[in-house]
């Protein structure tokens, strides 16, 4: 499947799964020497890849590598680069049921709805479990996608 906010990061001429996955494939590849590795319990190689796109925006691929040692991709998504703290309360992290995927929520009172969000970076938070160090969160960084909008506010009429 096509990821449904690959526009919003300026990949708009990429229509159906081919054209996107021949992109990735290129996009891996050129990259794969940034991957960070990261070796779980079970002696399995995952990676990921976060590579810029434009300013403060990217992809980040991931996977894991096969018995042949080539570089599986599994999962993509599109992402922005931030670095202002958007919340600091308790932030929990889950795993998917499948693949490596982590999800993370937060209660912000100021919000008045848990949040539920992906994290970008899944693999940093994976190498931290694996070596058992601290995985709480400090803060997180909110960022959002959307395919379209409308504004809800009055708009001053000359």
């Amino acid at each position: 499947m096509i990821h449904r906010y690959l526009r919003t990061v300026g990949l708009s001429q990429y229509q159906n799964r081919e054209e996107a996955s021949d992109f990735l494939d290129q996009l891996q590849e050129s990259c794969k020497n940034d991957a960070l590795m990261i070796r779980r319990k079970n002696g399995e190689m995952l990676w990921e890849i976060h590579t810029m796109l434009g300013p403060a925006m990217g992809i980040v691929l991931g996977g894991y590598v096969n018995s042949r040692g080539v570089m599986v991709r599994e999962r993509y998504m599109p992402f922005i680069s931030e670095e202002d703290i958007t919340s600091d309360v308790y932030c929990s992290i889950q795993r998917h049921v499948e693949g490596e995927e982590y999800s993370g929520l937060v209660d912000d009172t100021r919000v008045g709805i848990p949040i539920i969000f992906c994290l970008t970076n899944g693999g940093e938070y994976m190498i931290r479990r694996y070596r058992e160090l601290n995985t709480v969160p400090r803060g997180v960084c909110l960022t959002a996608f959307c395919k379209n909008g409308k504004i809800l506010l009055p708009m001053q009429k000359k």
